[in-house]
């Protein structure tokens, strides 16, 4: 395990938003981990925070090795040195590894959502950009577009079509389980089985309200290009792979969510802090938008706010410790539309 000192270098000017002296301690996946991209990119977001904000906190940064072992190891080491918050770890196993210490005896702002959210400790506050919370968010906001009655008509029916990755998977189970929960009758298509012509003539049998595309986007255009002009289909952020792909003109109608970071890059929550750099891909593009919001976050907790919202660059972001021991993310909603991403206002009018 390695910690490095991250100090801010000529930050442009900002009123402090926490105590002074306060100490934070960053935990993600050193470089030697196969996870150091995604480290890295958490990091510097953190980083470009703490240099815009300029709040009077020191930040220690603390890498670790892949294993969940060290993740808790590197918990209770920032405790003994007296930080006021620690804030990580980032991958799924050590966050489930930290939750099942159960309180670390410091405030620990956990970067993923544990498979267990009903043993996050009074401690512990959780803040993550998984695919299954945007996947409920549009399973709600399309049932209210397609079929606007009190509950899902039973002449309706839904299709999930699934593709063979784990990530695509488990976007699907939670496609499938919010349109179960909202009574909505639904057929699954997997990929992998059908193929996209396969799909398509499943789709034109069916005749569904709405299709969720639990792809990669490569999968998505080959579905989307087969199925009429019409057709009302949702996706997860996975699809946007950025204003400038290529593929943005095959996914023509596509409805999705993803970070203002991404989406609306021209909002001024969002044009505050420093772009990231160029070589990053959307998906790391997002962990370093992650790390903006976690800083952002990090900075209420030390002012000991137990509820508050923050318009940030992963979404709008609210925080209720008493309700509950998640972070709720609310992202843009965005079409695809002439070979551009547009924002979907009409869409996220039917959430609220």
């Amino acid at each position: 395990m390695s910690a490095r000192a991250q100090a801010p270098t000529n930050p442009p000017p900002a009123a402090p938003a926490a105590p002074t002296e306060a100490t934070i301690a960053l935990i993600v996946p050193g470089a030697d981990t196969p996870f150091a991209r995604a480290g890295e990119a958490v990091r510097e977001g953190f980083v470009a925070a703490h240099r815009t904000r300029r709040a009077q906190v020191a930040v220690q940064v603390i890498e670790t090795d892949a294993g969940a072992a060290q993740a808790v190891d590197a918990v209770r080491a920032a405790r003994e040195r007296g930080v006021r918050l620690v804030v990580g770890p980032l991958t799924r196993s050590a966050v489930n590894a930290v939750v099942e210490r159960g309180d670390a005896g410091v405030p620990v702002l956990l970067l993923n959502v544990p498979d267990n959210a009903g043993a996050i400790s009074a401690s512990m506050l959780a803040f993550g950009v998984s695919v299954e919370d945007e996947a409920a968010l549009l399973v709600r906001a399309a049932l209210r577009a397609v079929d606007p009655g009190a509950t899902p008509s039973g002449a309706r029916r839904y299709a999930v079509v699934v593709g063979d990755s784990a990530l695509a998977r488990r976007t699907a189970a939670a496609f499938v389980a919010a349109l179960k929960q909202a009574g909505a009758p639904t057929i699954t298509l997997d990929y992998a089985q059908y193929g996209a012509d396969g799909v398509a003539r499943e789709i034109a049998k069916a005749a569904p309200a709405a299709i969720f595309l639990a792809l990669d986007v490569n999968d998505a255009v080959q579905v989307r290009t087969r199925l009429p002009i019409d057709a009302s289909l949702f996706a997860t952020s996975q699809i946007n792979k950025g204003s400038g792909s290529l593929m943005t003109n095959d996914l023509e109608g596509v409805r999705f969510v993803d970070m203002p970071w991404l989406i609306d890059p021209d909002r001024p929550a969002v044009k505050a802090y420093p772009r990231a750099p160029d070589t990053y891909s959307a998906e790391v593009q997002r962990l370093y938008a992650l790390g903006i919001d976690a800083y952002r976050i990090a900075l209420e907790l030390l002012a000991d706010r137990t509820r508050f919202e923050l318009d940030g660059v992963t979404g709008w972001l609210r925080v209720d410790r008493e309700r509950s021991p998640r972070v709720e993310r609310t992202p843009t909603f965005a079409v695809f539309r002439e070979g551009r991403i547009e924002r979907s206002d009409a869409l996220r009018e039917v959430t609220r």
